[in-house]
């Protein structure tokens, strides 16, 4: 008779115990998991106050606001509002890369032919006006003739900034509306049109 063999029990408490133990040791604590952050948060952006700026200053009929001598640099004789400039023409390399053009047959634009003179800058700012109807235009001319004719007979004949300032104070009071700032007349007269057949097409 054969003695009884029993299998190896697949019960062993102590090895049981050696897997709990291991399996702790490979689990990831609460620190790992979850990291704590290394620095502080980030400070909330502090709102800073920024002054208003106009849509009208993207025109240059913004030189015709209220404010404009105060709000441009330069005032009337700013580049940005009264200028010469071509779009067309490239701007001379020589004078773009900061070195002086003296080739007097270049075809390129230079800086110093892109301001107005005093005479042209007068002219233009006395003969944009806001409005195509022949009598309020001629009533306009009159009234700026005799500004300009007071302005000759006064010590501000040679100041292009005053009279500049001078001339565009007349305008606004002629309009009396001092937000009147753009031509939206012309604006309509030149653009509306094809507007209106690009959507009829």
């Amino acid at each position: 008779m054969l003695d009884h063999i029993s299998a190896p029990s697949l019960y062993d408490p102590n090895k049981i115990v050696a897997d709990i133990d291991l399996a702790l040791e490979l689990q990831l604590d609460d620190n790992q998991l979850y990291p704590i952050r290394s620095h502080p948060p980030d400070k909330p952006t502090k709102v800073r106050y920024t002054a208003y700026h106009s849509p009208l200053e993207q025109f240059k009929d913004f030189r015709y606001h209220p404010n404009y001598a105060s709000i441009v640099p330069g005032g009337f004789k700013s580049l940005t509002y009264n200028h010469k400039i071509n779009p067309d023409t490239p701007l001379c390399p020589y004078e773009a890369s900061g070195g002086r053009c003296n080739d007097p047959n270049c075809n390129f634009q230079h800086f110093a032919n892109m301001g107005f003179t005093d005479n042209e800058l007068i002219r233009i700012l006395g003969t944009e006006y806001g409005n195509h109807h022949e009598e309020i235009r001629n009533e306009f001319n009159r009234g700026l003739a005799a500004i300009v004719n007071e302005l000759k007979a006064s010590s501000l004949s040679r100041d292009v900034n005053a009279i500049a300032q001078r001339i565009v104070n007349f305008r606004r009071g002629f309009l009396g509306d001092p937000s009147r700032v753009l031509d939206f007349e012309w604006w309509d007269k030149k653009y509306g049109s094809k507007q209106e057949e690009e959507v009829a097409q």
